[in-house]
């Protein structure tokens, strides 16, 4: 977020919302005595008035509606935008919150996509120097895909641009039955990077919608019958490539029994869970999976804040 922008945003929790000086520091991943200088700022510097007049004071309001209605931790909203635009404006975004929250973390778990290449990609080179910080691929590699969609990739570029360690999982996403799984996830090199996933402090992703998923699993080689499978349970979406349904609920699917990577339950325990996405194709998945408690802060356009925001959780 831009410099304005925080101190509007901060003004309108603590003037508007009434939240205490701690709850605002939990929210935005700040200790409480910042809060406090950049509240003194908001005076100084004519933010706070006789009300809040800020940048973008509809997209603060309609953040702090979201945070309300889902319980989200934090919503950060952005400009509309199409198409490669979107994938532009929300990984810018994601970046700027990584670099308010990635002080203090150990381990950070990242998936894969456009989404999360565009955020890497907005970081600047050497945005810090975090040489304890633990990057953590989440899923396995993806055969044919662009190289800067892989989880590898993503992995190694948010990692040299942090300065931090990058974790990579080095396993195919699905393996071809569930032997050949149960003997990959105990082999130590894959196991210990599993093992990190339930210790991160936070979580970057996205999430993808159905249609489009169902064209890249024929893409990757995947059996028909597991594809019908998601159909005939109804699939609306899937976060790290844990499929579900429109009310959030997990698929119980052969698909997953034979994926390497975080699971959905893992995903749920996460402390902060951030998304990255937004569009027309993402909007039912994206519903879902609030309703399903996947996700802890957001960062989407303003369409689809809308769309959000007129849905009944």
């Amino acid at each position: 977020m831009t410099d304005k922008k925080i101190l509007t945003k901060i003004a309108y929790y603590y003037y508007k919302l009434e939240l205490t000086q701690n709850e605002i520091a939990q929210r935005l991943g700040m200790s409480r005595q910042r809060v406090n200088r950049l509240l003194k700022r908001c005076r100084d510097e004519g933010v706070v008035e006789i009300r809040i007049a800020g940048f973008d004071e509809s997209y603060v309001e309609l953040e702090g509606l979201l945070e309300s209605r889902y319980g989200l931790k934090q919503v950060i909203v952005t400009p509309e935008a199409e198409d490669e635009q979107l994938y532009d404006v929300l990984g810018a975004a994601a970046a700027d919150y990584t670099l308010q929250t990635a002080a203090g973390q150990n381990i950070i778990g990242i998936s894969w996509g456009r989404t999360m290449y565009s955020m890497a990609q907005h970081l600047p080179s050497a945005a810090g120097v975090f040489p304890e910080l633990k990057i953590v691929q989440l899923v396995g590699n993806m055969g044919d895909l662009s190289r800067d969609v892989q989880p590898d990739e993503v992995t190694r570029l948010f990692a040299s641009k942090l300065g931090a360690n990058p974790v990579l999982l080095y396993a195919p996403v699905y393996m071809k039955n569930k032997v050949a799984k149960f003997t990959l996830v105990h082999e130590e090199s894959i196991k210990s990077v599993l093992d990190l996933m339930p210790r991160c402090d936070s979580v970057f992703l996205s999430i993808s919608g159905i249609e489009n998923n169902y064209t890249w699993l024929n893409q990757t080689v995947i059996e028909e019958e597991y594809i019908r499978e998601l159909r005939d349970k109804k699939a609306v979406g899937n976060i790290c490539l844990r499929y579900f349904d429109k009310n959030g609920n997990c698929i119980d699917s052969e698909l997953h029994r034979l994926e390497v990577g975080i699971t959905g339950e893992t995903l749920k325990e996460i402390p902060n869970v951030v998304c990255a996405a937004g569009g027309p194709d993402k909007r039912v998945a994206l519903f879902a999976a609030i309703k399903g408690g996947f996700i802890n802060t957001l960062i989407t356009d303003k369409a689809t804040a809308d769309y959000l925001n007129r849905q009944s959780p």
